[in-house]
């Protein structure tokens, strides 16, 4: 029995719809199928939405219409240019729409192909699933199809056009909906369709509102809450989104459009992996600022008038000041602190010095400090067994004087926390939680994609298996690959450096 799909939105939204025909290649084939998160969708099989997807059987599928500010500037009309949606889904617990990307062109392609390369789906396919279980807010991978067509693509625009792999990722999320649905309606000046958006996207978030005046308001209060919360979790992780511009932020507070993503293998905090970002905009440290930016152009969107607006901009001041609040308890809970105090943030200032001037693994030095704690290796006159303690995490040999300084850094560390009178249980457990041990490298997904282009799935599964237990610490597979980038990726191509091409 095929899916039951239905078009999410209501009639009075349907002037942002476009109907589109997917161009499915012949001979394509599931290359992974994603039974866990099928089941959520209703024990869906892999069966079944490719049948849904023969022309046959295919029903309506739509594109969306929105416009963006893109690296900083307004870039107009944008639009799905090659996703289109299958429609909506009764799931286990919610409804979810679910969409093809890479199926080819829809009337928002402009010059492109509608197409996506293998490289690119494989990343996002795998990189969705692997924030799901870092419980970070996202889009869902459900399946990854590779298309027996070569797709043409300049990776790094500099002329050097290769014929990739073809692929069309399956994604699902609760709402595609994204700031820049908003944005071009008001560019529009299409006051009614906005409120018609604003009430069905006030119902997706249960928000709601005692008059009309204030639903626009309240609404933007909610959806700034969970995209600050989504921002603090992504510096939890050491995650780079590469590519923050309004149409690739969604109304829900989701992760959303993995392009030129990455997580921090060194702790750089100025860096980005994105090649076509040459004034590192959106680099790891700036991404609060940058969403708090991308707010501010949501509530101009919002704004019937210039007073309207200062009501808006005075909500995000106050909820940034709770963001900022939550990313510094954040960074605490990282060290096992379960509260704040102007002390530990200047431990935490220290800390983060640290890992940029030795060049530690973000990820990884944070579980070494678990490790220090667990093993009491630490004595104030020795280092050989605090090197021991932290060689996972370490890109090259320290010097004596930085391991001092690494050493005294650990003694204030300690006597903060006896200070604190915590109990080191309950300061392990917090770390544990807060601190994966897994993330998705960049040069593991490389290698993946390597084994795809090939015929292999292996490293595929692999990385899948991964994904679904990131804080596991002592399992065997994730001895072997919770390791840090090897020298061989640091200047590879897909392994460090990445662009928007895809």
């Amino acid at each position: 029995m095929l899916p039951s799909f239905t078009i999410p939105y209501p009639l009075s939204l349907r002037s942002i719809l476009e109907m589109v025909s997917p161009d499915i290649p012949r001979g394509s084939r599931m290359l992974h199928w994603n039974k866990s998160f099928a089941e959520e969708l209703g024990s869906m099989d892999a069966r079944t939405i490719l049948a849904a997807l023969e022309p046959e059987s295919r029903g309506t599928f739509y594109a969306t219409r929105y416009g963006g500010h893109q690296f900083g500037g307004w870039s107009g009309q944008l639009g799905d240019g090659r996703a289109m949606m299958i429609g909506e889904v009764e799931g286990q617990a919610s409804k979810w729409e679910v969409q093809l990307k890479g199926a080819g062109r829809t009337p928002f392609s402009r010059f492109g192909d509608g197409r996506a390369v293998l490289r690119s789906s494989l990343r996002e396919y795998v990189c969705a699933e692997a924030m799901a279980h870092l419980r970070i807010p996202t889009t869902r991978s459900l399946g990854l199809l590779q298309t027996p067509d070569r797709v043409k693509r300049d990776m790094f625009y500099n002329g050097n056009v290769n014929h990739e792999p073809g692929a069309i990722c399956i994604r699902a999320s609760r709402s595609f909906i994204r700031f820049g649905h908003f944005e071009l309606l008001a560019q529009g000046r299409d006051e009614k369709t906005l409120d018609a958006l604003v009430k069905y996207s006030s119902e997706l978030l249960g928000v709601e509102s005692t008059n009309e005046k204030d639903a626009r308001l309240h609404f933007f209060c909610e959806v700034t809450r969970r995209t600050f919360k989504m921002v603090t979790d992504w510096m939890r992780v050491g995650f780079i989104h590469a590519v923050m511009n309004t149409d690739n932020m969604s109304i829900l507070g989701e992760t959303i459009d993995y392009g030129p993503f990455s997580f921090l293998d060194e702790y750089t905090p100025g860096w980005t992996p994105n090649t076509s970002d040459q004034h590192a905009r959106y680099a790891f440290e700036k991404q609060p600022e940058i969403v708090l930016w991308n707010l501010g152009k949501l509530a101009e969107a919002l704004s019937a008038s210039k007073e309207q607006l200062q009501d808006f901009l005075q909500e995000l001041y106050l909820i940034d000041q709770e963001g900022d609040r939550d990313r510094n308890v954040m960074l605490l809970n990282k060290l096992g602190f379960s509260w704040t105090s102007t002390e530990l943030r200047g431990l935490v200032h220290e800390w983060h010095d640290i890992l940029h001037d030795l060049n530690l693994d973000y990820t990884l030095a944070h579980v070494a400090l678990e490790n220090f704690l667990i093993g009491n290796t630490m004595k104030r006159e020795e280092t050989g067994g605090l090197s021991n303690t932290f060689r996972n995490a370490l890109y090259r040999t320290l010097s004596l004087a930085e391991l001092r300084r690494l050493n005294a850094w650990l003694i204030n560390y300690r006597k903060a926390l006896r200070t604190s009178h915590l109990n080191m249980n309950d300061v392990c457990v917090l770390m544990r939680t807060t601190n994966p041990s897994y993330i998705c490298r960049n040069y593991q997904l490389q290698l993946a994609i390597d084994d795809a282009e090939k015929g292999s799935t292996r490293m595929l599964e692999t990385l899948m298996s991964l994904t679904q237990t990131p804080y596991e610490r002592n399992s065997p597979q994730h001895k072997t690959w919770c390791t840090r980038r090897p020298d061989w990726a640091k200047f590879k191509a897909g392994a460090s450096a990445l662009s928007c091409s895809s």
